[in-house]
């Protein structure tokens, strides 16, 4: 008799739980899928051609994966224990071969414990490389009272580590790119030791160490002639980086901590989207409270429209940087030496500001000298990061 309660109540929680989920699908979807660090699947709106081509049903699959209760808890423990034991049968062929690549789940693994992404191919990339080049050409032309930069920043995709051999893609975006030599800088990855030094093992962006390189190449290709802020310390963060190429697979492959510089700032007003905040990003809490785990957007601030800093050194210039998520990392240090620093990132700018970036209404009304675009490969690839012309 408990026997049959229980496998009662046993079935009357699961069909709870789907229940749930079927109405939290079509009535409140949830927004996010923080697990995967994504915007949870929703259901297409229902119609016959989308019933007659199966997207409506292959709609409701993945919403339901996303929806029903604890989906994301058991997806998660799976994929653990799915890397966890992958990762043990594959670590002595790794330490036997550190010079070559191997596919584990989604990822290339490159030295034994490096995730990577796959190099690029120039010749696929030179259409869109030109058609940016063009871009912001028309724009330096159209506005010869402002000084323009152009930071590109190599990583993994751009080098071949087993053989050396380097992509290219910045040099032939800068041989298009109108601007004087001393105006466009690469941070050049030209190995594997360098790329190990500088980038994490399971996250696309540059480490402390090299963000810091980063802002003292982009402070020289600016023409600043104030000496770079030199950090304090070298402070162990946290034991665990979420990092994106392990949240790309929805599993820790490997583990490492975020090691982070601290440094004496200068007051610096902030704004976002129009609102004052006290920080960008939560350096200054986790200095303060060490998380057990964050991430790098976390850390150094997410990708938004639009953020404002303000020293009120009125002695000194206006800027404007254009990027995406690498100049997260740097944006607060940059900002020390100008009077105001405005950071846009066109993916986001138009959502959160209600209207488009007018480039040149933008940088009249707020008196800026200097323009800086800055990212990696995909930056000067993506359409999104085309200004009017």
């Amino acid at each position: 008799m408990i026997q049959k309660l229980i496998n009662i109540l046993f079935i009357f929680v699961v069909l709870s739980a789907l229940a749930f989920g079927l109405v939290r699908t079509f009535v409140f979807p949830k927004e996010m899928n923080y697990y995967e660090n994504r915007y949870a699947y929703k259901t297409l709106p229902f119609s016959v051609d989308a019933m007659l081509t199966n997207e409506f049903q292959d709609s409701v699959e993945k919403a339901l994966s996303d929806q029903i209760p604890k989906a994301s808890s058991m997806k998660k423990k799976y994929n653990e224990n799915k890397a966890a034991y992958i990762r043990h049968t594959m670590l002595p062929i790794f330490a036997a071969h550190p010079d070559r690549y191997f596919k584990l789940l989604n990822n290339l693994v490159f030295g034994g414990d490096q995730l990577v992404y796959p190099t690029r191919d120039l010749t696929a990339m030179k259409e869109l490389l030109a058609e940016k080049a063009q871009n912001y050409n028309r724009v330096i032309r159209a506005h010869p009272d402002v000084s323009f930069y152009s930071f590109f920043i190599e990583k993994d995709t751009d080098i071949q580590f087993e053989t050396g051999e380097k992509v290219g893609a910045g040099e032939y975006f800068f041989d298009l790119l109108e601007l004087p030599p001393s105006h466009k800088a690469i941070f050049a990855v030209d190995s594997y030791e360098m790329f190990r030094k500088y980038f994490y093992r399971t996250d696309h962006h540059w480490n402390n160490k090299g963000s810091y390189e980063g802002y003292r190449q982009v402070l020289k290709l600016l023409g600043c002639n104030d000496p770079p802020l030199v950090p304090v310390e070298e402070v162990r963060v946290c034991d665990s980086l979420r990092g994106s190429k392990n949240i790309s697979v929805g599993a820790p492959i490997f583990n490492e901590p975020l090691y982070a510089y601290r440094f004496d700032m200068p007051r610096l007003d902030i704004t976002i989207h129009g609102d004052r905040v006290e920080d960008y990003g939560t350096q200054a809490a986790c200095f303060a409270a060490p998380p057990d785990e964050t991430k790098y957007s976390d850390f150094y601030g997410a990708d938004i429209g639009e953020v404002v800093f303000r020293t009120g050194r009125t002695d000194r210039e206006n800027i404007l940087v254009i990027g995406e998520s690498y100049d997260n990392a740097i944006l607060k240090l940059l900002a020390s030496h100008f009077n105001t620093t405005y950071s846009v990132d066109l993916r986001y700018y138009s959502h959160y500001m209600n209207q488009p970036l007018h480039f040149s209404d933008y940088i009249k009304r707020n008196d800026i000298q200097k323009v800086l675009w800055i990212g990696n490969v995909d930056f000067y690839l993506m359409n999104e990061f085309a200004l009017e012309n």
